[in-house]
């Protein structure tokens, strides 16, 4: 049970929803955005509940919606900059831990 949790709130589904995100940017696709904002979902509760992330927490779902919508209407580079918060979110914990 503490190893399905960990899979689910931990690095392997930060990594996965970051890799979907940019497989469905790179391919136009953006059902692999949109699985990289469910699989994102625990990552950002757990940001939201820090004081110093907690807008950022509760945002991060919301730019992988933007960005798949900016990818279902091919805006490419639109989708990447709203990938961006994610990805500098992510490599700042990285560094941290």
């Amino acid at each position: 049970m503490a190893d399905m949790l960990v899979i689910m709130l931990g690095w392997p589904a930060i990594l996965t929803s970051i890799g979907l995100s940019l497989a469905g940017v790179a391919h136009k696709r953006y059902a692999l955005l949109l699985i990289g904002a469910v699989l994102i979902l625990p990552f950002a509760w757990y940001l939201s509940g820090s004081p110093r992330f907690q807008a950022v927490g509760l945002l991060l779902p919301l730019l992988h919606i933007g960005a798949a919508t900016a990818v279902y209407r091919s805006h490419r580079w639109i989708a990447l900059l709203l990938l961006l918060p994610l990805l500098s979110v992510t490599l700042w914990l990285a560094f941290a831990v």
